[in-house]
């Protein structure tokens, strides 16, 4: 009989063991991306909501499909929507939403399905790869963290909410970079190295804030791969390398585009702060409502401008204990690093990936939002997981699990503690997915919590006037809900009396009741504020039967922007009203350049020909115009 090599049997037992864990592993993570998957189902049928009209329903590049693509990775992140620079560059996830149009119009399901699918595969991809970062620590480590993560309620806007794809796809590609960077780290792979540059790459235009991964990637490598001096200082500088050529790319696309969104107070209160030291206060105080919400996640909502967190003096107690907890963190994340306390690592990560969002550096378009944590959320779960740990007394070390019954015994009490905050993270979840149904829907849910809240009241009313009163047949009960409509708008105004976009809302809704007295009264006010947009005002005349005032008003909307369609019509028709026919036609002809598939237009054109005396091009407009609608009859 011939005896088997010790050493050979010596091998197959670890080879065993490996595919052992290696299949624990995976099946772990596919109950992670299971339970992703379907905390979300319930969005699937949901509507556009909130930014998902500026990015895709309402974006006139969106809506083209793939020829667009060029237009998006050439122009800034709402070009189609916005005229003026929004100082955002982010094509990944807008081609994205061109592809998703292009295969299913008008119909947002697929793009849901898409970010569900997405934050599965996120959930699945930061097991996977923290397992194989953190080799030497017993898996339920990662497994706990993940479970957290992926079951918060803090993420539902940015699952539920299409636009928040970049999101996803910035974590999910930073994790993605970070996973195969530890492959290079292993193999010492060039091409592992220039794989992780591209998936990083990708990350960044997804969404600029990736950036911050710049630092926390390294952070992963110093804490978990500290031996591997070299390989963390390559990793550095080419994670730097690609970030300089994103910001290059993007400075390049955006200083080809002309104007920019100025910051204003309504979005971001801290703009109206007294001073520095007033607004680094008030910064930090609104960080402290992060730290709060990823502790005890409600109520969530969809907005926090002006007046949800008021601003406070500087020297208040809220203020002064926000700023002794986040100085708190600071140094216990430094110390904590010298000294490799594995705390200290999740501290360092939920700083370092929030700080492009604490307003403290430069301040961004809004003060405080949701989506904004999503990255910091990470070293939050991280930090969770760990103390947990510790609490049950779960052995941190690596252990070599034979079956999954052995991990669950192994690892019984935190599995089921976990399981049970899961749960209920999971149920509030749910819950809140619900309110994100469509802009109505979560705008009426949330306005419980934010009686303060300027925006608030103003989306409300905007919802109500624009989207539920038009489907009401009944006049009686169509004004009612524009009076309600406008009563929300008044709050809206009364809390920030400089709500210019209330204003205009307000004066249409009264517009749409035939008292147009008012609509004009609101139409001026909003004017005075903001003397760009002559549009509504001009409506206004427009109603009147004042068209001198009114074709004052669009011939001055036009030679501000040639391309505005609305403008254009409105004045060819006001010309036409007037008499002055060759105008009328002048307006229309460009308006069928502008939108070449505009049956109406095109009608309005036969109109004035015909008006005018020109029977051949009256027949000609007229043909055009029925071939994109049959259903339209002869002038």
């Amino acid at each position: 009989m011939k005896l088997k090599n010790p050493r050979t049997n010596s091998l197959d037992q670890k080879k065993g063991i490996i595919e052992n864990n290696n299949r624990l592993n995976r099946i772990l993570a596919w109950i992670i991306f299971g339970i992703g998957f379907f905390l979300y189902w319930n969005t699937l049928h949901h509507n556009y909501v909130l930014d998902d009209f500026s990015t895709i329903a309402d974006n006139s590049i969106t809506t083209q499909g793939p020829r667009a693509i060029v237009d998006i990775f050439t122009h800034h992140y709402r070009y189609g929507y916005y005229t003026s620079n929004d100082g955002l560059y982010r094509p990944l996830p807008v081609a994205i939403f061109a592809l998703e149009w292009w295969i299913t119009p008008n119909n947002p399901s697929l793009a849901h399905l898409v970010n569900i699918l997405l934050y599965a595969l996120t959930g699945y991809f930061i097991f996977m790869t923290f397992t194989k970062l953190m080799k030497n620590y017993n898996i339920v480590l990662p497994l706990i963290v993940t479970m957290l993560f992926i079951t918060h309620p803090i993420h539902t806007e940015v699952v539920a909410n299409i636009k928040s794809l970049d999101e996803i796809l910035g974590f999910l590609f930073s994790f993605a970079a970070l996973n195969v960077f530890c492959d290079y780290f292993e193999n010492k792979s060039m091409s592992r190295l220039g794989t992780g540059m591209v998936f990083f790459f990708l990350a960044l235009i997804s969404k600029e804030s990736t950036i911050t991964m710049v630092a926390g990637i390294p952070l992963c490598f110093l804490y978990f791969r500290s031996n591997d001096r070299k390989e963390i200082v390559t990793t550095a500088i080419s994670l730097f390398a690609v970030a300089i050529l994103f910001l290059i790319i993007r400075f390049y696309v955006l200083s080809r585009s002309t104007g920019d969104e100025s910051l204003n107070g309504l979005l971001n209160p801290l703009i109206l702060s007294t001073d520095s030291f007033h607004r680094f206060t008030n910064e930090v105080r609104i960080l402290v409502y992060y730290l709060k919400l990823l502790i005890y996640p409600s109520p969530l909502l969809y907005d926090y401008s002006f007046n949800q967190i008021p601003l406070e003096n500087s020297y208040s107690i809220p203020s002064i204990l926000s700023i002794l907890i986040y100085v708190g963190l600071f140094i216990y994340g430094v110390i904590g690093f010298l000294k490799k306390h594995l705390l200290a690592f999740g501290v360092l990560f939920y700083l370092v990936t929030l700080s492009i969002f604490s307003n403290m550096f430069f301040l961004l378009g809004v003060s405080m939002a949701e989506r904004f944590i999503y990255f910091a959320s990470f070293g939050f779960c991280f930090s969770i997981g760990l103390l947990l740990m510790k609490f049950t007394n779960t052995q941190l070390n690596a252990i070599n699990y034979v079956n999954f019954n052995s991990f669950f015994n192994s690892n019984k009490k935190i599995i089921l503690i976990c399981s049970l905050i899961g749960f209920i993270y999971s149920i509030g979840t749910i819950s809140r997915n619900r309110d994100w149904k469509d802009n109505f829907t979560l705008f009426s849910h949330d306005i419980e919590y934010m009686p303060k809240n300027a925006r608030a009241h103003s989306f409300l009313g905007n919802e109500i006037i624009k989207t539920i009163a038009p489907n009401e047949n009944d006049r009686s009960t169509f004004v009612d809900l524009n009076l309600r409509g406008i009563e929300e708008l008044k709050k809206s105004i009364e809390i920030y009396p400089k709500n210019y976009d209330a204003l205009n809302c307000l004066g249409s809704g009264y517009l749409l009741i035939d008292s147009i007295d008012n609509a004009e009264f609101y139409f001026k006010k909003a004017l005075e504020i903001n003397p760009k947009d002559k549009s509504y005002l001009a409506s206004a005349y427009f109603t009147k039967g004042e068209y001198d005032k009114a074709i004052d008003l669009y011939s001055k909307i036009i030679n501000d922007n040639p391309k505005n369609l609305d403008a254009l019509v409105y004045l060819g028709i006001a010309y036409g009203t007037k008499n002055n026919y060759p105008q009328a036609i002048d307006c229309f002809k460009k308006a069928t350049i502008i939108q070449p598939k505009g049956s109406q237009i095109y009608y309005y054109l036969s109109s004035a020909y015909k008006l005018n005396g020109d029977s051949i091009n009256a027949e000609q407009s007229f043909q055009q115009a029925y071939k994109l609608d049959p259903s339209l009859e002869r002038p």
